[in-house]
């Protein structure tokens, strides 16, 4: 259910705030994903990994607004100088590797019966109205329900740690763009 609703699927699990959803990209759910067309390794790849950041570029950030330089721009997300907000970047925690790995797999071997010759193995395809083209496009989508989802609980869980911390605070989301994606 995770893989077909994103962060909306999050939100009805209790995990953030229905008004997230109008800050996140495709109000938290990439439409058309094909939960069947991700492979039963990648699913368990990722089963323990939600909720958590991850390594490499990762990170979960306490950040200040030291200077604005679009004052109308800042005022529409209710930012002023010295507010501290978050920054979180992480993703499908595996999932998405691992699906671009198994495609991309697939799609070497096809390639010759589309009458497509690679000019390297990294550059793989396959035709987007193919049976493997609409898989590994429902399956990429999956994985980036599952980044909206994972992004989603970690802002829940980062407003409990805050809420006991600091009660005061407000911790609305801002924005929530995925990358390495394709539409």
């Amino acid at each position: 259910q995770m893989l077909a609703g994103g962060a909306r699927w999050a939100v009805e699990q209790g995990w953030g705030e229905e008004t997230d959803l109008e800050r996140i990209e495709e109000h938290g759910q990439m439409r058309d994903a094909r939960p069947a067309c991700v492979s039963a390794h990648a699913r368990e790849r990722q089963r323990d990994e939600m909720g958590t950041l991850g390594s490499g570029n990762h990170y979960l950030e306490v950040q200040r607004v030291a200077q604005l330089f679009d004052s109308d721009a800042a005022a529409v997300f209710g930012l002023r100088e010295n507010d501290v907000v978050l920054g979180i970047h992480c993703g499908s925690r595996g999932l998405g590797h691992q699906i671009g790995t198994e495609f991309l797999r697939e799609m070497v071997v096809a390639a010759p019966s589309h009458g497509l010759t690679l000019p390297d193995r990294e550059l793989a395809c396959a035709p987007i109205r193919s049976d493997l083209g609409r898989d590994y496009l429902g399956a990429m989508r999956a994985a980036i329900n599952c980044a909206l989802a994972n992004r989603q609980i970690l802002t829940h869980f980062v407003r409990k740690v805050f809420a006991e911390l600091l009660p005061q605070a407000s911790l609305p989301v801002l924005y929530d763009v995925s990358h390495n994606t394709c539409k």
